[in-house]
Formats: structure tokens, sequence, C-alpha cells
């Protein structure tokens, strides 16, 4: 697992979510601060201040590496708004409404060593004996992990969703491949396929 990332430790539920971009960390942040029982803390993984984590429950959420970047291209580079003319993620090669094609050409490019953590392989992420729940089962798999940890949750929240059910759609042929080479572990792994 790469350093530097953040993730969220609940000391008093003895559990930590691994935020991966993407992945409904907006969500997991909403539903924690909506339940003040479970009171977490937001670190980064190379906080020297954390407690004694071996034991807690761990778990993350993945989503299809095609959608995921369909939706971080849409957040950041069409629907973008917290700068007018600058796009969610730097890099002088990147630009507001840039083509699709041209920001999936640069991501196949980029090693995830330089990646942005919006397009980043998922899997480096995740540490070992971490649970993984997945973006298009996101009710249900977050559900199962807090009746695992024994913590009752009325409704989960789904926000900052691109509504994006259309992403295949937006793959030429040759950008699927180029896709499917770039996060070959994600897809291996994870069993993900584009239909």
């Amino acid at each position: 697992m790469d350093t530097g990332h953040k993730y969220l430790v609940s000391e008093k539920h003895k559990f930590i979510f691994y935020e991966i971009q993407k992945c409904g960390t907006q969500s997991m942040i909403k539903m924690f601060e909506k339940n003040s029982d479970l009171s977490v803390v937001r670190h980064l993984v190379v906080d020297k201040n954390l407690p004694d984590v071996s034991d807690y429950y761990k778990f993350a959420f993945v989503r299809n590496p095609w959608h995921r970047l369909w939706s971080s291209y849409l957040s950041k580079f069409v629907n973008y708004n917290k700068h007018p003319t600058l796009p969610g993620i730097r890099d002088k090669n990147l630009y507001m409404n840039m083509p699709f094609e041209d920001f999936v050409s640069f991501v196949c490019k980029t090693s995830d060593n330089r990646a942005d953590v919006h397009f980043k392989s998922q899997h480096r992420f995740i540490p070992e004996g971490c649970k993984v729940g997945f973006m298009e089962n996101f009710s249900n798999d977050m559900k199962a992990f807090m009746n695992e940890m024994g913590i009752h949750i009325e409704t989960i929240p789904h926000i900052n969703n691109t509504n994006s059910d259309d992403w295949r759609s937006k793959y030429t042929d040759e950008m699927r491949d180029m896709i499917a080479e770039r996060y070959a572990e994600d897809i291996k792994r994870f069993n993900f396929t584009f239909n």
C-alpha cells in the first residue's frame, strides 16, 4: 500500500475506512457526520499519532475503473466549479473541458507513482487484510460492513453522484483497451469487466 493517502478512523468502534477517490468517500464522510456515535477522525497513512490499529476492522470501496475514470473526468474537468478556469486536477497538460480521449491518453501515460489520487490504481490504497466493497453495490456492502462491526445505520447516503450511467458509450474500443491495460491489476484483483 502506498503512503500519504487519507483514511477515517473510529477509535470507539475500532474501524478504519481507507479512502479511494471517486469511490464513495464523500458519502462516507456525510454518513459519519450524521451519526455522531461513529466519531471518526481523518488521517494520512503516514500520520505518526495513530493508535495501534492492528486489530481494527479495515474496509474500502472500489469502482469499475472505466466508470471511475469517467466520473473523475466529469467532476474535475467538466463540472468542477471551485475555480473559474483551472481543473480539479492540476498538471500543465490538463485543462478544463479537455476532450475525454485526451484525458484517457494522459492517464494511461502516467505511472501510479506520479498519478493523482483520482486516477491512481485502486489496489495501491488497500492494505493487506482489508475488506473490499464495490460502488456498484454500495448500500448493501456498506450495510454488511456495519453489521459485521455491530453498528446499526438507518440510511446510507450516496452523494456526489455523477449520474454517469452511459459511461460505456464515452469509450472507443481503443480507449477501452488502453484503460484495460493501465488498470490491469485492479481489473484482475476485483474482477471488473467493461460490460
